[in-house]
């Protein structure tokens, strides 16, 4: 493969129904989403395969696609869990920890669903497919939080779902996708492998494991938007 082509693309989803809100996806639409991007000759590879990958210990796969889920949306159990476990597809699955748990409500415009408990969690966990990673302990701005805050959000969500869970979580992703240099600091020392955030465009071989660019996706995404992504990351010859 051309050396510009060897990129791979990030697709979070949020919600998985049909609530009113700009970052649910209705589970028709993403059954046509992963339609749509196997027809198309996507690959869908597991975070853990985009670093190695990055170390030169993998191959990147043609036209790399990884999955993510954010907030741990209960919905995933009914409306990507089977789908994905049928194809073999692999995703990462971002846990605020106190959503999680039980101990805090989300604010009334993160309310539009309820979240996986540990026990869903582990359960989606042991099937091989649903890697359980990092999304903060309350879902505040890792940015804009005080030095201690970051902390216990980056390094102490990691301890409380691995506690909960019965994993290693590798990977974290930054709420509202705002990260600065401190928290990528913290991520590394807190033993994380990498961070996400949005940048709304493609990785290459050089990326930033703390500094992976994704994009969000909302309600009006359809095939041709999907084509339109696509197109930008692997252009034809």
């Amino acid at each position: 493969m051309v050396e510009h082509r060897k990129r791979f693309l990030v697709f979070a989803y949020h919600g998985l129904s049909h609530a009113d809100d700009k970052y649910v996806t209705t589970p028709e639409m993403f059954r046509r989403h992963i339609a749509f991007l196997l027809d198309a000759g996507c690959s869908f590879v597991s975070m853990d395969m985009l670093l190695q990958w990055r170390a030169g210990q993998a191959e990147l796969p043609k036209k790399a696609v990884a999955l993510h889920f954010d907030d741990a949306r209960d919905d995933i159990i009914a409306h990507a869990a089977p789908l994905l476990t049928s194809l073999g597809i692999p995703s990462t699955i971002f846990v605020v920890s106190a959503w999680s748990a039980g101990r805090l409500k989300p604010q009334d415009k993160d309310a539009y669903s309820d979240f996986l408990t540990w026990r869903q969690l582990r359960e989606l966990h042991e099937t091989g497919l649903f890697a359980i990673g990092a999304h903060g302990e309350t879902h505040c701005s890792l940015k804009r939080a005080g030095f201690r805050q970051k902390w216990r959000e980056i390094a102490g969500s990691k301890s409380e779902i691995e506690d909960a869970v019965g994993c290693t979580v590798r990977h974290l992703a930054a709420p509202y996708n705002r990260s600065s240099l401190v928290c990528r600091i913290m991520a590394r020392a807190a033993g994380l492998a990498s961070l996400s955030v949005g940048r709304s465009t493609h990785n290459s071989r050089g990326f930033n494991p703390y500094g992976i660019k994704r994009f969000m996706v909302t309600r009006e995404w359809d095939e041709a938007f999907l084509k339109q992504r696509l197109e930008i990351a692997w252009p034809s010859e």
